[in-house]
């Protein structure tokens, strides 16, 4: 097994929890799936064709992606910025200043 497969089994298993966590929200858990993962199975067929209607479908393509940029553009300035904080000797690990970042430019976003 090479040194990336265990990697992407664990963001496979994230994944899959935060989409079961989103599905067990109700009635907009799915959407907000669709949205934040671009996992669409749980969308009923009607408001596909609802979002298809307003011509919004390329909404539910592309939001997981930008999200996932955002983040990962959060994540690299948050830990080079970590970095420097830590050559200073008040921070221990870069990659929490990098998960700090990675968290509030996709929350934010």
């Amino acid at each position: 097994m090479s040194g990336t497969a265990p990697r992407l089994a664990g963001w496979r298993r994230l994944r899959e929890r935060a989409r079961q966590r989103l599905h067990g929200e109700g009635k907009g858990g799915a959407l907000l799936a669709a949205l934040a993962l671009g996992d669409r199975s749980g969308l009923p067929g009607e408001t596909r064709e609802r979002i298809a209607t307003l011509g919004l479908s390329h909404l539910l393509a592309v939001s997981g992606l930008h999200l996932a940029w955002v983040g990962g553009l959060g994540f690299v300035v948050a830990r080079a910025a970590g970095s420097l904080v830590q050559r200073a000797g008040w921070l221990e690990d870069r990659r929490r200043a990098g998960l700090a970042g990675a968290a509030c430019a996709a929350t934010a976003y």
